[in-house]
């Protein structure tokens, strides 16, 4: 997962495993499936800078064992808390 575990993820409705579904899509924006507002102004995807991410930090670190990515890959789902984890 590049610099951002929601990069090319969807967060399904009444569900905390979100779905790879490739291209730059942010997980965060939930509404409108829109592209990494990141790269769209040509800086690093990155997670810990992501103005998105930030708004919704105390969220995100409340439910980081809940939240999960699936890959569309036969890899095993992981968790937030573990993908941070795994950046350190």
């Amino acid at each position: 997962m590049r610099g951002c575990p929601f990069y090319g993820y969807r967060w399904p409705e009444k569900s905390p495993v979100l779905q790879e579904v490739g291209g730059n899509e942010c997980g965060l924006d939930l509404d409108v499936h829109n592209p990494c507002a990141m790269e769209l102004e040509e800086r690093s995807v990155d997670y810990s800078a992501c103005g998105i991410a930030l708004e919704r930090r105390a969220f995100l670190q409340a439910a980081k064992h809940f939240i999960c990515f699936s890959p569309a890959c036969n890899e095993p789902a992981i968790s937030l808390a573990d993908w941070e984890r795994r950046r350190r």
